[in-house]
This record gives structure tokens, C-alpha cells and sequence, in this order.
């Protein structure tokens, strides 16, 4: 939570979602994100196609985040 609080600090990007608030309600925590106008694979249908390093770069940051929360969930 920190972490994302953190990142929205900073100046405006279109490339994070914004962090908005949280709270722990029923020992669970809720976070609120920015609502997004439109979805990634919207935005990857609508523009320009991506060169080979850029598809690499984006799958490679979607398996870290992948590493990252199922490493959590099996621990």
C-alpha cells in the first residue's frame, strides 16, 4: 500500500494507475486505483503495432508481476 501510495506521489504519467485510497475493513484491505478509460488490450488494438523490443519489454514486466504475486500466494 505504501509502496503504491509512493509511486502516485510523483508526476502525472499515463503509463501507472493511480493509487486513490485504502482501508482494512473485515481484516480485509481495500484499495482504490484509478479508473481506466480503456483496457490495455484496447489500447494495444488502437495504436500503431509494437516493434519486437517493445512487445519483449511488456511481456517481460506482465511475467515479473506474475513471479511476484504467485510467489506470494504460495508461500
Amino acid at each position: 500500500m505504501h509502496a503504491l501510495a509512493s509511486l502516485s506521489n510523483g508526476a502525472e504519467t499515463p503509463h501507472i494507475v493511480r493509487y486513490q485510497q485504502a482501508w482494512i475493513e473485515d481484516e480485509r484491505l481495500f484499495i482504490v486505483m484509478e479508473l481506466c478509460s480503456h483496457s490495455l488490450e484496447a489500447a494495444l488494438a488502437a495504436g500503431p503495432p509494437m516493434a519486437p523490443n517493445e512487445m519483449f519489454s511488456l511481456c517481460r514486466q506482465m511475467l515479473m508481476a506474475l513471479e511476484v504475486r504467485t510467489t506470494r500466494v504460495c508461500v
